[in-house]
């Protein structure tokens, strides 16, 4: 038996680990089982550890982010990490990676800002998770994905995001 703590709705999160582990695993999918398993508890406290080691490691990708780590916990409800979102808020773009789009306080900064593109992001709880894509080991989750290959055997072109096609902008790497 399996125990999963959701933030969103049990059920179909039920139905979609049944039919990527193809019934041969009973799972118990509840809100807060984190307050009601152990395991689930014990995990949750593995999982939070694991994940601010990875806040404390973490270094911006984006080109021109120089931005300073004193982000704080970055979870929503720490006042160093909202004041940090104020700070190195894009007026244009957003946020860089690092952030949550579906947490409140990035939607309600977002919204603050007239210039920042309108755009729809899917709730967390809706995106599909890498175990309903076929994975069954829980280890392939920290896999680094295959990279995509075009017909030509080059590397593939990555899409470009929705606002920046339909404002045509291009990425410029020289003058």
């Amino acid at each position: 038996k399996v125990y999963v703590d959701t933030v969103g709705d049990p059920e179909m999160y039920q139905k979609k680990l049944f039919s990527a582990f193809h019934g041969k695993i009973e799972f118990v999918v509840e809100k807060k089982a984190d307050a009601t398993y152990r395991t689930v508890s014990a995990a949750s406290i593995c999982a939070k550890v694991l994940r601010d080691l990875e806040v404390e490691k973490w270094r911006f990708t984006e080109p021109g982010c120089d931005f300073p780590l004193n982000f704080g916990s970055g979870y929503p409800s720490d006042p160093r990490t909202v004041e940090w979102m104020r700070q190195h808020k894009h007026n244009v773009f957003g946020f860089t990676n690092i952030m949550r789009f579906s947490w409140q306080p990035v939607k309600t900064l977002l919204k603050e800002t007239a210039e920042v593109a309108d755009v729809e992001w899917s709730d967390d709880e809706e995106e599909e998770p890498a175990y309903a894509q076929g994975l069954t080991k829980i280890t392939a989750l920290w896999q680094p994905k295959p990279k995509a290959v075009a017909k030509d055997g080059r590397p593939a072109k990555k899409a470009r995001l929705g606002p920046f096609k339909e404002r045509n902008l291009q990425l410029v790497e020289g003058f």
